[in-house]
């Protein structure tokens, strides 16, 4: 039982976050809807095209980089059991 609904959780999930196609938004709400319907369509069109690349990891600029962080001093932190008297 329980894997059924975890493949039907995992199907709906791959078929909501990765299926491919495009993007249909239905509104019904006149010409203000279909206004902000279609800039929505537009901006996400336009994620959607976005590439990034990770060759900016690998450039020696990047790599040159020195970290300057600091490890704070471990300090003891209370009791060991703050409910026990």
């Amino acid at each position: 039982m329980i894997a059924v609904v975890v493949v039907g959780v995992l199907y709906f999930g791959y078929k909501f976050f990765f299926a491919a196609g495009d993007a249909e938004l239905v509104v019904d709400g006149g010409s203000e809807g279909q206004l902000v319907a279609s800039e929505f369509l537009i901006k996400l069109n336009e994620l959607q095209s976005i590439d990034f690349s990770s060759d900016l990891f690998s450039d020696v600029r990047f790599n040159s980089f020195q970290s300057f962080s600091t490890v704070p001093d471990p300090v003891e932190s209370g009791r060991d059991n703050p409910f026990s008297r």
